[in-house]
């Protein structure tokens, strides 16, 4: 994910520099909306009182006025700089943030998504290759989009060429506005490397290049040039470790057609690259590199002398093309099954289990653990394990074995088989530590920390992925790092840490992008879905979830059910019941034939809450099969739901058995979430325990980060019976908070929100199931000012005869008393149009009064007051729940009847409170030594009240204090000349540090 998009830093002075198209300007006016600031280019300005000062295109501005204008610029204004280039002279500026290319790219999810969403293109395997060819950067990304839907389809090798290729606009683009601001010495050194893989400093000087350091760095500081994953793959203190980069693949294509080598130049330069890469054990470079240039017996010999261990470090594709690139005949045992674990690795499936099937009259243990992985990935357990044990393993045992019983383990533990995965892992370790392998070790410890989480034991979990991942980084294994690290994110998801099982997903992710380990990236992006969702980002958590779906339904993997998991859980949140439903029966239907229980229990889990509601019997039968099939971690899970539909069939002490065995799994296990969960059902069971049951599982949520969940709980207990008006309050924040996200509240602890809401401050509007009633939906005026005069009476029983009178005044009561029983049924059509609710759900009547019923309705000028008169009660506590109720005055009640006498009570009433609410902040703001802010308040004061007299002088005061004279000079004029159109005569001006009274009362 570009970790810069959310929001904007917070450092005195920012520098983004990246090359044209990267997005920097777009990404400053997303992270400035709503700040007040002022854009400058080309020049260094003079400066106001800004809050944010743009400066773009500096590249002509000398350093030392650059850096003379930084230093001298007001410490409160924040400073953003903008190039395509490098600007020397700022790196010591204390405080100096840098933003660059690799924040500002788009991830791989977000690319598809806009092919999808803005060009059409939805084959996730050309998306992929986009954001390859890119390297996100969101020009090239919007550029290919647009000749990706005028263009013809074109094989794989031959779309860099067909999308950025003379006359396309991709190569203008790259042509005028990429490569122009170039030296020559920067060009003939892009025009080397864009024939070239992997690049380094190292492999510049070996090719005779002096000094290739500067250039790099303006390549890689601009995105031209972007990291290589082989600095993950080697371990720092090997001494041949060292940062290498690519050529963004369609500036690379631009370069060889703009400035083109001849064949023997280009062939010399790839052989002398392939022997560097050689000696830097940089295997897939340097088979791609001879087989470029036409070394036939080179690229044979360091595909049969190293092939596995360029599979290992990343390079599966290449491998994989190069022996693809020979005829099927010349292919040997030895090189089809080392085509087969690299079609395996790249998600090409069917093509591995063809290049297997050549030999399967040969079923060894070096090919039986290659064609199982292949079932096991497919999600097909029990094909694998019959592939498996098939095997007659001969008496020598080798790493070969240690990967079979490794990848057997593995196929078990998906079906929930505890003692043969135990079993089988335990092999393959002791078989793995006698040929001290290290690859085979790492596999041996994957299978071990699987195991654990059926076992329950998170500490030899933990254990288990640790030791994986130290062996693979010691065998240089890419694609073996990115599957432990992503495993290890599901292990930080069942304990509750999201925002590290993100981070961990997210690393998986892009290791297994780089090296097209497809066998790795969907479940990598499944967990950081899983991480995203709980912390609140339903939306990026949709998009990688929707991605998965695509590469795993291209793999014809039946795994796709996980992500279908994900963006099921998604709907469920949102309120989307039909979706919910058909994504989690699409899961089922799907793990069911496979025997896949890491999948089939929770879609059986998901489907039984959905259905709870509307078929009690099957929901029981569903939740019941789910709790008999799960192990482990899943299984707490599992119990809580099956506890769900107990008590929504008013089985509350088989429900309270679930929470109590549910909980303890969950401590035993370590598993914060269902720790949480169990209490949410306990407060279910118990409604006196509620509160407290509901405020545990909050905090619980709270330490894992789950932003959605927090605030659902949140909400639920404001709506309690016995909750205090700061509950209330909370809940109604945090409820809003979920609206924004669009969450909808669902729990049986929290019954349907109140299905209408009134707006009175400022515009009156009613809000019905969602929708704004349009005038046509009244029928009568006289029902909808029968509503409000309700609602300037707060809930308060109002005498028939004096409604009457303010509807009809001075007509024969007699006459008014039908007409008043229509308006009222008008009103209670209006408000419950389905019928839904008693009679008296909304409007109270008896034969002489009538009340509106203010608990069954959300009304905003009752929030208002209650949560104002809370802030206040908080004191120097409150500023930031006032600053909220301020903003919630939208104006004045019912401000469309300015002149009708019922409500005014209510008007001034909520007026006086914003005006208490609004003196509180300027009081707190002067004693924080906030003057901007102290002005705001106390000039809003006034623009409400302008002849009272106390926020003048304090409005002079704090102007002085803050050394502003002529702008106080100014306050007092305009105090004295209020003052004297009211007959006063003006107090003198407040001497130096004399204090605003607290209650902002006058003197």
């Amino acid at each position: 994910m570009n970790r810069t998009a959310t929001s904007p830093p917070n450092a005195r002075c920012t520098l983004v520099i990246a090359a044209a198209g990267y997005g920097k300007t777009e990404t400053l006016h997303r992270w400035l909306r709503g700040h007040r600031a002022s854009w400058h280019s080309a020049v260094v300005p003079d400066l106001g009182d800004e809050d944010v000062a743009v400066l773009d295109d500096l590249a002509a501005v000398p350093a030392a006025e650059l850096r003379a204008f930084v230093e001298r610029a007001a410490p409160k204004t924040r400073l953003m700089l903008v190039s395509r280039l490098p600007l020397p002279g700022l790196a010591a500026v204390p405080g100096l943030r840098m933003i660059g290319p690799a924040d500002l790219a788009l991830p791989p999810a977000r690319v598809a998504a806009i092919l999808r969403e803005q060009y059409g293109v939805h084959d996730a395997n050309l998306a992929r290759r986009v954001h390859g060819l890119t390297a996100g950067w969101p020009a090239l990304v919007h550029l290919t989009g647009a000749r990706l839907v005028t263009a013809a389809p074109t094989p794989a090798e031959l779309l860099p060429a067909s999308i950025a290729g003379p006359g396309t606009a991709p190569f203008g683009f790259v042509e005028t506005e990429v490569l122009a601001p170039f030296e020559p010495g920067t060009r003939r050194l892009l025009r080397a490397i864009a024939h070239l893989g992997p690049v380094s400093a190292g492999l510049c000087r070996a090719l005779g290049v002096d000094s290739p350091e500067p250039a790099l760095d303006l390549l890689l500081r601009t995105g031209l040039l972007v990291p290589t994953h082989n600095t993950a793959a080697r371990p720092h203190d090997d001494p041949r470790w060292a940062p290498t980069y690519r050529l963004v693949p369609l500036v690379a294509e631009v370069v060889r057609t703009r400035w083109p080598l001849s064949e023997a130049k280009r062939h010399r330069l790839l052989r002398d690259a392939a022997g560097w890469y050689e000696r830097m054990r940089m295997i897939g470079a340097a088979v791609t590199a001879r087989r470029h240039a036409a070394d036939h017996s080179g690229f044979l010999r360091v595909l049969r002398e190293h092939g596995r261990e360029g599979i290992a470090e990343g390079s599966a594709a290449a491998v994989g093309d190069a022996i693809r690139s020979l005829p099927p005949a010349s292919r040997d045992r030895e090189l089809r099954l080392l085509l087969g674990q690299a079609l395996t690795v790249t998600g090409h499936y069917d093509e591995a289990l063809a290049t297997f099937a050549a030999d399967a009259d040969r079923l060894d243990a070096g090919l039986a653990w290659r064609l199982g992985t292949v079932h096991y990935l497919r999600a097909r357990p029990h094909a694998a394990i019959e592939t498996f044990e098939r095997v007659e393993l001969p008496e020598v045992e080798g790493v070969d074995e240690a990967m079979l019983h490794a990848s057997h383990a593995l196929a078990r533990w998906m079906i929930g088989d505890l003692a043969r995965s135990g079993e089988l892992s335990e092999r393959a370790l002791a078989v793995a530590g006698r040929g001290d392998d290290t690859a085979a070790a790492a596999m041996a410890h994957t299978a071990l920390a699987m195991h654990a989480t059926l076992s329950g034991d998170p500490v030899a979990n933990a254990e288990h992925y640790e030791r994986a991942l130290g062996l693979a980084e010691r065998a240089g294994d890419i694609v073996q790092i990115s599957r432990v690290r992503a495993n290890r994110a599901g292990l930080l998801l069942n304990e509750g840490g999201y925002p590290e099982a993100l981070a961990e997903a997210l690393a998986a992710a892009a290791l297994a992008e780089t090296c097209d380990a497809m066998a790795v990236l969907p479940v990598a992006l499944c967990n950081a879905g899983e991480a995203l969702t709980l912390l609140g980002r339903i939306e990026e958590a949709s998009d990688l979830f929707g991605y998965a779906v695509s590469l795993y339904q291209r793999l014809g993997s039946a795994k796709v059910a996980y992500p279908l998991l994900g963006l099921a859980d998604i709907h469920h949140w949102r309120g989307q019941h039909q979706l919910a439903r058909a994504a989690y029966e699409e899961a089922v239907r799907i793990a069911e034939p496979t025997g896949d229980l890491q999948a089939l229990v929770p879609a059986l889990s998901g489907l039984a809450l959905v259905l709870c509601r509307e078929d009690p019997g099957t929901a029981k039968r569903l939740a019941t099969r789910a709790a008999t099939m799960a192990t482990g971690r899943r299984a707490a899970r599992a119990l809580i739901v099956r506890g769900w539909v107990a008590v929504l069939s008013g089985d509350l002490e088989c429900a309270a058995g679930m929470a109590g065995e549910a909980a303890d799994l969950a401590r035993r296990h370590r598993d914060k979430p269902a720790v949480a969960q169990a209490l949410e059902l306990h407060a279910a069971i118990d409604p006196a325990q509620a509160a407290h049951a509901l405020a545990e599982a909050a905090t619980t949520w709270q330490v894992t980060g789950a932003t959605l969940h927090v605030d659902r709980l949140r909400a639920m207990r404001g709506r309690l019976p016995d909750s205090n008006a700061a509950d209330r309050i909370e809940g109604r924040a945090a409820a809003e908070r979920l609206r924004g996200a669009g969450i909808r509240l669902i729990s049986p602890l929290a019954p349907e929100p109140p299905q209408v809401s009134i707006s009175t401050l400022g515009r009156f509007e009613v809000v019905v199931n969602g929708v704004t009633l349009p005038p046509s939906a009244w029928q009568s005026r006289k029902a909808r000012d029968l509503l409000r005069i309700l609602l300037s009476r707060r809930g308060r029983m109002t005498g028939r005869e004096e409604i009457a009178e303010s509807l009809w005044p001075g007509e024969d009561s007699g006459r008014v008393g039908h007409r008043l029983s229509v308006a009222l049924s008008v009103l209670r059509s209006v408000l419950d149009p389905d019928r839904r609710a008693a009679t008296d759900h909304f409007i109270r009547a008896s034969p002489g009064a009538v009340a509106l019923d203010t608990s069954r309705v959300t009304i905003d000028v009752e929030d208002f007051l209650e949560e104002a008169e809370h802030g206040l009660r908080l004191g120097k506590h409150g500023r930031a729940v006032l600053a909220g109720v301020e903003r919630h005055y939208t104006g004045d009640f019912l401000e469309d009847e300015p002149y009708e006498e019922w409500a005014v009570a209510t008007r001034e009433l909520a007026r006086a409170t914003y005006l208490r609410v609004v003196r509180a902040l300027a009081q707190l703001a002067v004693e924080a030594g906030d003057v901007d802010e102290a002005i705001r308040w106390l000039l809003r004061i006034l623009d409400l009240s302008p002849y009272d007299e106390q926020p003048h002088l304090d409005l002079v005061r704090v102007l002085s204090d803050g050394g502003r004279h002529g702008e106080a000079r100014r306050a007092y004029q305009r105090y004295a000349a209020a003052m004297r159109a009211i007959g006063v005569a003006p107090s003198r001006p407040p001497a130096a540090g004399d204090r605003a009274r607290p209650d902002g009362a006058g003197p």
